[in-house]
């Protein structure tokens, strides 16, 4: 059975002047910019990065910590860092829904102010082989107007053979080293995630 995935990307929480005041983001508060890879390896299962940037629109707002939401699978070896090093990272699990908590040690505080982390973490099943097929899925974004702008780049092995089709048509198509790469922006992934097969049909 196929796991289809769906995430969320708007638990960013912060504190205002006073010290006990803390309140659930609203998108004006932080301009949020996304960059997702998706590395899938020979065995269907895939190696994800988040690269997230952060910038305060206001003085006297910053993020104190961060939440990335996943259904339906199970996220392993999951870490966060950024320019200094590896962050905090819980999880916590509520049904079939993960919660990665990563939380930052330090305030960065004033207007324009950007904070640069990434999350990473492996998920089984993201390709599935049906015969001399390869099925891959990659969710759609769950919270789209939490995010000003995001890419996601979907990586598969050579060896899943040649594309059978895609959907939606990523907006670049390149070929490295042993490796096809489709690149896709928030505007494909809003509707749908990403669905894909590999090789030939009999």
């Amino acid at each position: 059975m196929r796991v289809l995935l769906s995430f969320f990307l708007a638990s960013i929480f912060y504190i205002l002047s006073s010290p006990w005041a803390q309140h659930a983001v609203a998108q004006e508060e932080f301009t949020v910019l996304y960059n997702t890879t998706y590395t899938v390896n020979t065995e269907g299962s895939a190696d994800v990065t988040h690269t997230i940037s952060l910038t305060n629109n206001f003085s006297k707002v910053y993020a104190t910590s961060y939440t990335l939401s996943l259904e339906g699978s199970k996220p392993e070896n999951v870490s966060a860092q950024d320019v200094n090093g590896s962050l905090p990272v819980e999880t916590t699990t509520i049904g079939e829904k993960v919660n990665v908590i990563v939380n930052f040690p330090d305030s960065l505080v004033g207007r324009g102010k950007t904070r640069n982390f990434s999350i990473r973490y492996t998920l089984a099943k993201v390709g599935i082989q049906n015969g001399q097929v390869w099925e891959v899925t990659i969710p759609k974004l769950a919270s789209s107007e939490n995010i000003n702008e995001y890419q996601l780049q979907l990586i598969v092995p050579t060896s899943f053979g040649e594309t059978a089709y895609i959907s939606p048509e990523p907006r670049q198509r390149t070929k490295q080293d042993n490796s096809q790469v489709f690149t896709f922006t928030k505007d494909d992934l809003t509707r749908a995630g990403v669905v894909a097969a590999f090789g030939k049909f009999q």
